[in-house]
Formats: C-alpha cells, structure tokens, sequence
C-alpha cells in the first residue's frame, strides 16, 4: 500500500515535490506501526490532472528493477522487446519499414523519405538497404535480438531490405510474403492512352 502514494497525492506544486520521497517514507511507517490494529479500509480518492512523479533515485518499492540500456532515450528494456517483426512495404515510389514487437506494438520505424531520399530516388535498391539497416540498429539499440520479416508489396527494394536488416546484426527466425493477390476482385482501371 505504500507503493500507491503516487495515486493519492493531489496536484503537487513545483515546490513540493521534493518532499514527496519524506511522504512516501512517513506513510510506510505509519502503515507499520497500524499493522497490529485492524485492518484499514481504502476510501476512493479522486485523481487530479497532475501527479506526483518519483525522483530517479527513488523507485516504487514493488516495482521490478529491470537493467538500465542506454539507448537514445535512455529507458528501461522491456522484456518482451528481444523478438519482434519488421515489416517491410515496398511500392514503386518509396520503401517502409517498421519494426513491432510481438503483440504489434510499434518499436522503430524508417522510410527512404525519412532519410532524405527525394522523387524517384527513395523507390532505389540503396534506399531500401539503408531504411533497412536503420530500422534495426534503431530496434537493436532498445534491445531486440531476433526478427520475423513479413514482406508486402512489389517494389525495387524487397531483397535490399532484407539484406539491410540482415547487416544490422539482427537474427532473422522467418521470411513470408504477404502481398495482397486479387483472386479476379474488383474491376481494374481502364487503359491508358498514350
């Protein structure tokens, strides 16, 4: 219960916030010392639009301590972040590719545009191994280790993206192809005239 401090307090001001570690410690001993005395009943508190924030030395006390990585942001690696899989779409102007984790929450992501490919250059082979490769170094440095590669589209860059995922150190666990084939769908555009 002492862990829930941070629920109960109401909008702190700027300058009170340095004595929210004094507040937390004062309510775990005020809870052990009640612990002999009946058992007490939690009345609902209303929260308010700010919170208060523990300081990075203080940690919740039933929190997991999980190993610090120093990625760009700094963060903690989350444990579900060493399997993941990209997903690479390729079309006749530009190559994506976005990196989730298992449950398709998105980790990293890159495109040619984003690494400033203009016009006809970003639908290259070379743009899609570098949005390859950026990907995942992006991914490895928040900790992922192995990728499954689900392919779509039937653009220049298919293979080079791969290749570039490969490069960045990535494990690849599989390979699959999931571009969409009308099985004779809709009615297709009328010829161009030339």
């Amino acid at each position: 219960m002492a862990g829930r401090w941070v629920g109960r307090a109401r909008a702190l001001s700027s300058a009170v916030r340095g004595s929210v570690a004094s507040l937390a410690r004062a309510q775990a001993r005020q809870q052990n010392s009640m612990a002999c005395l009946a058992p007490r009943v939690q009345l609902p508190v209303r929260f308010s639009s700010t919170e208060a924030v523990l300081d990075e030395t203080e940690t919740a006390p039933n929190k997991p301590q999980l190993a610090r990585r120093g990625g760009p942001r700094g963060g903690v690696v989350d444990p579900e972040m060493k399997h993941g899989i990209a997903h690479i779409k390729t079309s006749s102007h530009n190559t994506l590719v976005t990196i989730t984790k298992m449950n398709g929450n998105v980790v990293c992501w890159s495109s040619a545009g984003r690494l400033g490919f203009k016009g006809v250059k970003q639908a290259s082979s070379h743009a899609a191994f570098l949005v390859g490769e950026r990907a995942a170094q992006e991914a490895r440095d928040k900790g992922m280790q192995d990728l499954r590669i689900l392919v779509s589209g039937l653009g220049q860059g298919r293979a080079n993206a791969i290749k570039g995922l490969a490069a960045a150190g990535l494990q690849i666990l599989s390979l699959s192809d999931n571009t969409p084939v009308p099985h004779n769908g809709c009615r297709p555009k009328k010829m161009r005239r030339m």
